[in-house]
């Protein structure tokens, strides 16, 4: 994404107010802002509404949009290994509760998440609010000794190989 953030400075925008950019834009000056902060991957509409608002030429455009195609596949990567990740733990957690039902878990979990959505995030197929993940794990743990829950916590990892913000996958 760095790569891609060296691209916004070298296009013919400096001294152009977001504003300004915005008037020639379909997209709005807080988009456009967010688009070249960096802290965040932007859509690639927003991207291409940026590359017309500054009159990029054709060949910095194509370049300009092929990097965006490669940060957002290593991005995607990026976020399948947490995903993938963080579905290992909550199943090595899970055989260690005794492998319990997700109703079972449903309903130590007080019916605060159904069992049909913890049964999408144990298979992988979502990624799960920080509601619903404490919810799982509070219920998968609630019921061992206070040893035994100490014992479990420190044997499961404590952080995340890669450091993103999932999305439903």
């Amino acid at each position: 994404m760095h790569r891609l953030l060296d691209t916004w400075d070298s296009l013919p925008w400096p001294g152009l107010t977001y504003d300004q950019l915005a008037q020639r834009s379909p997209v709005g000056r807080a988009t456009l802002a967010r688009a070249t902060s960096g802290r965040a991957l932007p859509s690639r509409s927003a991207v291409a509404a940026f590359l017309d608002a500054v009159k990029a030429p054709p060949s910095k455009r194509a370049a300009t949009l092929q990097l965006w195609e490669h940060a957002s596949a290593d991005l995607r990567k990026t976020e399948e290994e947490s995903t993938d990740y963080l579905v290992k733990a909550l199943h090595d957690l899970h055989e260690r509760a005794g492998r319990p039902s997700m109703r079972e878990i449903a309903n130590r979990a007080g019916q605060s998440v159904s069992h049909q959505t913890i049964h999408r995030v144990m298979s992988g197929e979502v990624v799960p609010s920080a509601g619903t993940l404490d919810a799982v794990v509070t219920a998968l743990t609630n019921h061992l000794s206070p040893g035994r829950t100490q014992q479990v916590a420190h044997t499961l990892p404590t952080t995340c190989p890669n450091d993103v913000s999932p999305h439903r996958r």
